[in-house]
């Protein structure tokens, strides 16, 4: 916001930013200074996007005991060893964050913002196995064209 703003302000008035400020300092247009005029002027205020909470299942401890005895079974009974039992995990790294706060009217209780979805980011996956063997990381990339 605030580079719109200093964009406007030397468009329609090019010596704001050579003027002298009280204590003498040249006039700069701070980010708390913008905030302060689009609140005032525009009666907009910085919002961060809404969206629900992730819920947990009420039988979360019922399917967490399924899923260990599942696999407690499939080792036992495929012999599987240590080595070729594998947890992995995976994490996003952001490239660009494209932000997920907007200016929206003052007592906004629903914030649209938009291309929150739109990511440019990869993703690493780890895995260890069982004996305590660090896997190398894999690096995943999903292209946008025929050529990725």
């Amino acid at each position: 916001m605030r580079g719109i703003c200093v964009g406007y302000m030397e468009h329609d008035e090019p010596t704001i930013f050579a003027q002298r400020t009280r204590d003498g300092l040249p006039f700069r247009a701070s980010e708390r200074w913008v905030a302060k005029l689009v609140a005032k002027e525009v009666q907009y205020v910085k919002r961060m996007a809404t969206r629900a909470a992730q819920k947990v299942p009420r039988d979360f401890e019922e399917k967490l005991r399924y899923s260990f005895l599942r696999e407690a079974r499939a080792i036992r009974d495929y012999s599987i060893p240590a080595e070729l039992r594998v947890n992995i995990d995976q994490t996003q790294n952001l490239l660009q964050d494209n932000g997920k706060c907007t200016y929206d009217p003052l007592g906004a209780k629903q914030v649209a913002v938009f291309g929150v979805d739109e990511k440019r980011a990869f993703t690493t996956l780890v895995g260890v196995s069982a004996s305590g063997a660090l896997l190398p990381f894999q690096i995943i990339y999903k292209g946008q064209s025929k050529l990725s």
